[in-house]
């Protein structure tokens, strides 16, 4: 029979604590920096939906602020919601 069991995350060294996308993406926005869902996507490395899924509930909750804007790319334009942390 086993005589020590590891019960606690600080003494298990296969398991690491680590924050859900949610508190990544809302970590990483600078404040009062305008960014798309798209960029953000990619930063985290995870699709666009998701990213704005996230964004979507940081928005309801007060914590991010967000605007239909047209953005230019090289020889196209795009209309897209663009976020800026609070």
């Amino acid at each position: 029979m086993k005589k020590k069991y590891v019960i606690t995350l600080d003494e298990a060294t296969y398991m690491t604590l680590t924050d859900g996308i949610k508190e990544q993406i809302y970590k990483m926005l600078p404040i009062g920096k305008k960014t798309t869902g798209a960029l953000v996507a990619k930063s985290v490395g995870t699709s666009n939906r998701n990213a704005l899924s996230v964004l979507t509930q940081l928005e309801k909750e007060g914590k991010v602020r967000s605007e239909l804007g047209l953005i230019k790319f090289k020889k196209t334009t795009s209309r897209c919601r663009i976020f800026e942390r609070l």
